[in-house]
């Protein structure tokens, strides 16, 4: 097997920077910031009292004719059996004033917060994007807040993150990225996260982590293997294997299990090249390029995420070869611009937006008392497009 360790090159947009916590600096008072307002906005000034006041409940049940306690009853939800018609009236009422709840009376109550802390790689990201939206899916349902932070692929941004969910005393953490490659990183991160456990709050864990078994998640065996069989139904050999990072969580599963499918096909358990790099386009090109300059001899290349894929595809098309004429291509996730890059991307599709509403699920479950059911999987499946195609009779 040829290790081609890629250099961590720049992002398209520039280089980024360590993540460093910058503290507010204000030297105005509390009534300055006030007037200066009340100056930029004058309908700041004639907000009266009775303006400033929120429906409550006691007017909800006022105008429905009811106790206040009926009124909790049928807005929190509860279990208890109130007539339909009564129900239906609250409902009204509630509807007529605009009735919005105060979360943190209840929260005090309650003893929780209602918030959810999401970590992501970056929300902007297609899958990411995706997966956010299922937790939000759920956890509107069940009037939840989520609070969606983006770790950029920085470890410190990370621990940041983490910490601030604690201090925020979040219901949950769903940890969907791990941006740990080093061994201090991951023993921090780790900590981090258990404490939040140990203060009482749900860790819901979705991203391959060394030293945190995920909750929820997909195989990446599973994806690979699905990979491998197409490439070699079409008379491939020769493959590569394009990963992210090479000591992040997924490439250390690929690479741990690449070797076992391709030998399950009768294949060289060394693929042709194994290609760490960024995990975005940038990384694909960059890896496409090695590919091309190095003249390494394959017929198809199988990466583990679509953006490195795409990237890998633009590289090979930008240095005059044809996919999949000359090199078949094919990633996982299906993410939405894999239908539409030309030619369009084959891929393994993982439902991320079913795994957000999974993940938010799991972590009602667990607020709810539930025990931890082991890992639970979503299924994945392949989606056969124009980028691979039978292995070509000539050398690439």
């Amino acid at each position: 097997m040829t290790l081609v360790p890629l250099s961590m090159a720049p992002p398209l947009h520039g280089t980024r920077r360590p993540y460093q916590p910058q503290k507010a600096v204000s030297t105005a008072s509390a009534a300055d910031r006030g007037r200066s307002r009340a100056t930029l906005d004058p309908t700041m000034a004639a907000v009266t009292d009775s303006a400033r006041r929120l429906t409550s409940l006691a007017d909800v049940a006022e105008r429905a004719g009811v106790s206040v306690a009926t009124a909790s009853r049928v807005l929190s939800k509860s279990d208890y059996p109130v007539a339909p018609e009564t129900r239906q009236r609250v409902l009204d009422a509630a509807a007529d004033l605009d009735f919005s709840p105060n979360l943190i009376a209840r929260g005090l109550v309650a003893q929780r917060t209602y918030l959810i802390g999401l970590v992501v790689q970056a929300v902007t990201g297609e899958h990411d994007a995706l997966f956010a939206r299922g937790v939000e899916d759920i956890a509107t349902e069940n009037d939840f807040s989520v609070v969606v932070c983006s770790t950029d692929d920085d470890p410190a941004r990370e621990l940041h993150v983490i910490r601030q969910f604690r201090s925020l005393r979040t219901d949950a953490v769903i940890y969907g990225c791990s941006s740990a490659c080093h061994a201090a990183d991951e023993e921090e991160l780790v900590t981090q996260l258990r404490r939040i456990e140990e203060a009482g709050g749900i860790l819901v864990r979705v991203a391959p982590h060394p030293g945190l078994a995920p909750d929820v998640s997909f195989s990446m065996r599973e994806a690979l293997s699905i990979g491998v069989k197409h490439l070699v139904d079409l008379g491939h050999e020769r493959l590569a294997l394009v990963t992210g990072p090479e000591l992040s969580g997924s490439a250390r599963v690929a690479r741990h299990a690449i070797g076992e499918i391709l030998e399950r096909h009768g294949l060289d358990r060394e693929p042709a090249a194994v290609l760490p790099g960024l995990l975005d386009h940038a990384g694909g090109q960059a890896a496409g390029r090695t590919l091309v300059d190095r003249r390494v001899p394959v017929t198809a290349v199988l990466a583990t995420d679509d953006r490195l894929a795409i990237g890998v595809q633009q590289a090979l098309i930008g240095a005059g070869m044809s996919v999949p004429d000359d090199v078949s291509v094919m990633g996982i996730d299906d993410i939405p611009s894999a239908s539409i890059v030309t030619p369009a991307l084959t891929t393994v599709r993982v439902p991320r937006r079913e795994l957000g509403r999974l993940a938010m699920q799991t972590a009602i479950w667990l607020l709810g008392g539930g025990a931890r059911m082991g890992r639970n999987n979503v299924g994945v499946e392949l989606v056969v497009r124009g980028s691979t195609g039978p292995a070509p009779r000539h050398d690439p």
